[in-house]
């Protein structure tokens, strides 16, 4: 992971969005191995790793479509020649966004009758998102994160952390405690609880009003240049 530079008093701090980050790769990278290890017909056990699944995958998309309405419209009106960093980052959320409608498509069997086929297909298509994520977030960290100490306001970095922050809190704190991350004999390599810290004051409710996440069209380049490397 690449840390940014120190904030200013005048800037944003986004580690805040790395504690994020962090939080992600740990639940998501244990989700694959915990699916797989569901046994056939385990209905309890399968519904109980399912709710998880619903409650991680709703987070992350609470949180992509945060910056996708409150950050990158803003970066993209400002930055110029360094566009394709953020038009790289909007074409990277949608391909999660397609693996997180796989996900739920395949979720709902397995909850149902815990079949190893669904099992199976439903760990792959974990394993993938997770690999895709974990891309796309240290593309971010790396090349989006400083574009907004530099660019944004702490007024609009506050609106996108009072909007993705409580969904957040919610969805890391239900899953790694009502979920699947306790009461279980951890599979080798992975985590036995999912401890994480917040930035303070961050309540533990969905944001007022905040309904389905929404998703918007990629962007494309206006002068025709690829958006799919970042300047260097």
């Amino acid at each position: 992971m690449t840390a940014t530079r120190p904030a200013t008093a005048a800037r944003p701090d986004t580690r805040e969005m790395i504690v994020v980050h962090n939080v992600f790769r740990r639940l998501f990278g244990d989700l694959p191995g915990l699916i797989g290890q569901v046994a056939e017909g385990d209905t309890a056990r399968a519904a109980r790793l399912c709710a998880s699944v619903d409650e991680l995958t709703t987070g992350l998309e609470h949180h992509h479509t945060g910056e996708d309405e409150l950050l990158w419209p803003v970066l993209l009106d400002r930055i110029g020649p360094e566009c394709g960093t953020v038009l790289r980052a909007e074409e990277q959320h949608e391909r999660v966004h397609e693996l997180l409608e796989l996900v739920r498509t395949q979720v709902p069997p397995l909850r149902a009758t815990a079949r190893g086929a669904d099992r199976d297909a439903l760990a792959a298509t974990l394993t993938e998102l997770d690999v895709v994520l974990r891309e796309h977030m240290a593309d971010e960290e790396r090349y989006v994160l400083p574009l907004v100490e530099e660019h944004l306001t702490l007024a609009e970095w506050a609106r996108w952390a009072s909007a993705a922050g409580p969904a957040f809190r919610r969805t890391a704190c239900s899953s790694s405690s009502a979920g699947c991350w306790t009461a279980r004999r951890p599979p080798t390599g992975a985590s036995s609880s999912a401890t994480c810290r917040f930035p303070p004051g961050s309540p533990g409710t969905w944001p007022a009003g905040a309904g389905s996440p929404r998703r918007r069209s990629p962007s494309t380049a206006a002068d025709g240049s690829d958006p799919h490397r970042p300047s260097q």
